[in-house]
């Protein structure tokens, strides 16, 4: 019975709906970029004072250009209709909650990861500014954010898996512990190659690893599905039903990107779930070019959400939902934006 539950569970991060209906979280005014999200719920819903109180769910998502990416604040009831915080009353772009730096530069930021703890917002995220390195920042309203702060940067043993950049931050609270994943690259003779890496810190507050491993996913000599050949990117990890499931992302031979799915008991020792990807362009539609940068979030009670179905079809109340970048073209210009899918949880 044990075994077979598990089966069914795997089964819901596995089998995702089809992709076909249209994004839920598009740019606004010139930018080109509404992706890259971090979907959580809202810590500040209910609460009195809080302008973002009427919201279940916030998006911290990466907005602007690729030459100068900022991080904006989207706003849901339901998870599916989304409605940016504040926009520019001139262009209709979303104003920025984190910017890298001063606009008109190269500096950009990307692929934040959100977590609530104690009355605080922190977000992390890669910080590009001629190279990248991993920030922090702070809020206690969701949308006024302190400095960044520098946690992580590129290894300084020029043979290290992360010697050449880190980037794309995953991050679970475990007790005092903080535990960060993110994307290492390294660079020998020209080529370039990535992998998953984990930095540990004593402390939320803390901006020195207590520990830093070497390259995890795929580790040195593990066999990985030809789909992912190229390099893999993008990670997020959640705990549920006693495993550490990874959502990454994989290329073959393109900038094209598709998602897949591993797992862990322990957070070091990866394997993958599925040999194919659990999720790929879809054939004409807003996605048909890439899918990547999944968010997840697993809404295990129905609780006072009313469900429902909004104009794509996906149900508002119960199950995993992952959120998703995509975009129908790799030219410049073209709109790189958010959806979703789902999959019913099993009992």
């Amino acid at each position: 019975m044990v075994q077979k539950r598990a089966e069914r569970q795997k089964e819901v991060f596995t089998q995702w709906a089809q992709q076909n209906h249209e994004p839920v979280i598009t740019p606004g005014g010139t930018d080109t970029l509404a992706d890259q999200a971090s979907v959580v719920r809202n810590p500040f819903f209910g609460m009195a004072g809080s302008p973002l109180s009427a919201y279940r769910f916030l998006a911290y998502v990466r907005t602007g250009t690729p030459e100068y990416a900022v991080l904006s604040l989207a706003l849901s009831k339901d998870g599916t209709h989304w409605a940016w915080w504040k926009s520019n009353s001139t262009t209709g772009a979303p104003e920025p909650v984190l910017k890298p730096g001063d606009s008109g530069t190269t500096n950009r930021l990307n692929s934040p990861h959100a977590l609530f703890h104690q009355e605080k917002m922190y977000v992390w995220s890669s910080l590009y500014d001629g190279a990248f390195k991993i920030c922090l920042a702070t809020s206690a309203d969701g949308f006024t954010f302190g400095e960044k702060i520098t946690v992580l940067k590129a290894n300084t043993n020029s043979t290290a898996f992360d010697s050449l950049t880190v980037q794309a931050p995953t991050v679970l609270l475990e007790g005092e512990k903080v535990r960060m994943w993110y994307i290492g690259g390294k660079s020998v003779n020209g080529e370039k190659y990535y992998s998953l890496g984990l930095a540990e810190y004593d402390s939320l507050t803390a901006t020195t690893p207590s520990y830093r491993s070497d390259a995890l996913f795929p580790a040195p000599g593990q066999t990985m599905p030809d789909w992912t050949k190229r390099k893999i990117g993008f990670p997020r990890i959640v705990r549920y039903g006693g495993k550490y499931l990874l959502f990454f992302c994989g290329q073959e031979t393109t900038d094209a990107w598709m998602i897949g799915l591993a797992e862990s008991d322990d957070g070091l020792v990866w394997k993958m779930s599925k040999e194919e990807p659990i999720l790929t362009p879809s054939e004409g539609a807003w996605n048909s070019f890439t899918v990547y940068s999944p968010s997840v979030l697993i809404r295990d009670t129905a609780s006072t959400e009313q469900a429902s179905e909004d104009r794509s079809g996906v149900p508002a109340a119960y199950g995993a939902f992952m959120y998703f970048g995509g975009s129908d073209s790799n030219t410049t210009g073209a709109k790189a934006q958010t959806g979703v899918t789902w999959s019913p949880l099993v009992s």
